[in-house]
């Protein structure tokens, strides 16, 4: 008979994504460390993403094409499991969790994760419609949650007086510092680092990553420097990106490398790693070229750099869309890099998968305790 405790991730796929490979490592490590009974279900089985997962982890395939189809059959998911804790992450997908649970009056405890801030300001009009009816079921919908988890101080912060919420926990994201740092050693699919000084962002290209303002900058510093930029990753402004480099005249000297499966190489040979984003919840990027002990620029964006880098003292904070600022503070490093930082002052167990895995498996104990 199996006396292990059922917890269930939910998840939209295995497709790559950040909430996505954060669950399923979170996954691995609870089931191997603390012996739960795993499983994942997810609105379908498609993605990269599943073959890290850990192969005694069963996989529950709802197979819909969206969030929104998936409610019914998770519905059903929970008046049958007999499943402890569901949780799930991303504000779509938190919805429905909860949602679900209302309808069926499962007992089953509800965790969600909101990693990104929900404010609406500084998006592009036609995403603030979608965002407002988001923070307006936030709202109705997240104390209803047992406890909502925020990857960071200022966020959870952020959530409790947006939301009204009084069970917030803040969990950072966990990362395998030594396997980061062992993947960091291997040679980049691509070498651009022979005797020329590089400067590297990693994030989706969206608006809020703030990569406009990175490639502005770097078009003043290109006129008293000569270097060049690497970005790491995809998404919907590739092509403007791409388009703004040759209005600039930098098509030769900014390279947009893709999504990279080992991205710590382009990061360790790096002269400097710039985060330029708008609005953060917690840069796991920015966390990893710290891991990495590498000179960081970045902007003190909500939320989350000012927490990571320790109110500036391990890189610099710089204001959001001041591309002036950004120059001349990327000039200023590469001319006078600044010292190696000593590991101790890095503070990287924060960060530790071991660490955050234990603050799970304790919120789950008081979840799961006789009379909660």
């Amino acid at each position: 008979m199996n006396n292990k405790k059922k917890v269930s991730f939910f998840l939209p796929s295995f497709r790559t994504g950040g909430s996505e490979k954060i669950f399923i490592e979170l996954a691995n490590h609870l089931h191997i460390n603390f012996e739960y009974d795993i499983e994942m279900v997810c609105v379908n089985n498609e993605g990269k993403l599943k073959n890290i997962l850990n192969k005694n982890i069963r996989i529950i395939n709802l197979k819909k094409n969206s969030v929104s189809e998936s409610i019914l059959p998770f519905i059903r998911y929970l008046r049958d499991s007999n499943s402890k804790i569901i949780i799930s992450s991303m504000s779509h997908c938190n919805i429905m969790v909860i949602i679900s649970k209302l309808i069926s009056r499962s007992k089953t405890k509800i965790i969600v994760r909101e990693c990104s801030s929900i404010y609406v300001k500084i998006l592009p009009f036609s995403l603030n419609i979608k965002k407002r009816i988001i923070k307006l079921l936030m709202k109705i919908l997240y104390k209803k949650a047992d406890y909502v988890i925020s990857n960071s101080l200022d966020l959870a912060k952020h959530l409790k007086k947006e939301l009204n919420l009084k069970k917030v926990k803040v969990i950072y994201n966990g990362y395998e510092l030594e396997r980061i740092k062992e993947l960091s050693l291997e040679e980049p699919s691509q070498n651009f680092f022979n005797n020329q000084k590089v400067i590297v962002a990693v994030g989706r290209l969206s608006h809020e990553k703030g990569l406009d303002f990175l490639i502005k900058a770097f078009g003043l510093v290109r006129k008293e420097l000569d270097c060049k930029l690497i970005i790491l990753g995809e998404g919907p402004l590739k092509k403007i990106l791409l388009n703004l480099s040759k209005d600039l005249c930098l098509e030769k000297d900014i390279h947009f490398l893709g999504y990279q499966k080992n991205p710590y190489p382009y990061i360790k040979k790096s002269n400097i790693f710039v985060l330029p984003s708008i609005i953060e919840g917690l840069p796991g990027a920015l966390i990893q070229a710290l891991i990495l002990n590498k000179n960081i620029i970045s902007t003190n964006c909500k939320f989350g750099p000012r927490e990571i880098l320790k109110n500036g003292k391990l890189g610099k904070l710089i204001p959001i869309k001041d591309k002036k600022r950004l120059a001349k503070e990327i000039i200023n490093e590469l001319n006078n890099p600044s010292p190696i930082k000593k590991q101790i002052d890095l503070d990287l167990d924060r960060f530790h998968m071991k660490n955050i895995v234990k603050k799970y498996n304790l919120l789950f104990k008081e979840l799961t305790k006789p009379n909660i």
